[in-house]
């Protein structure tokens, strides 16, 4: 009986740590992916622009990267999916110096947080959050499409 229960637990286990891998896999499989949709409290935000998927690593080893371009600025950032695909974490990357820092350096620090996952689609994905570093209590809406 031990047996089967541990079994039981073994499969469950990969098969919760398979969802984030599937869905991670879906956005690097995108090299490239539009911001079509960048809203704070209900109020358009910032800057639009592109995603680029920089690595495409196992992620139970390290954290994807990927660069958010847009016509005059390039900035990375470290992505991952949480809790079998609901969440979606985006942090700013390390930098090592304040004054070299961009426009779209400082607003994916304040967009850094934790997101909900509202739709995680071949081509199209929509996030969610209220607890962000910049904008805690408001909702910040990101909706990206691939490109290619």
């Amino acid at each position: 009986m031990k047996v089967k229960i541990i079994l039981i637990l073994v499969v469950f286990a990969a098969f919760a740590c398979s969802k984030d891998k599937s869905y991670s896999k879906k956005l690097m499989k995108g090299e490239v992916w539009t911001v079509e949709y960048l809203t704070v409290g209900g109020e358009n935000y910032g800057i639009l622009g592109s995603w680029e998927i920089t690595q495409d690593v196992n992620i139970y080893e390290s954290v994807p990267t990927a660069n958010w371009h847009n016509s005059a600025d390039t900035s990375a950032f470290q992505w991952q999916f949480r809790n079998k695909g609901k969440t979606f974490e985006l942090s700013a990357s390390d930098t090592c110096c304040i004054s070299a820092l961009n426009p779209l350096d400082f607003q994916i620090f304040f967009l850094s947080g934790e997101y909900q996952v509202q739709k995680h689609m071949k081509k199209y994905m929509e996030f969610t959050s209220s607890n962000t570093n910049g904008f805690s209590g408001q909702l910040v809406e990101i909706h990206i499409r691939r490109k290619n």
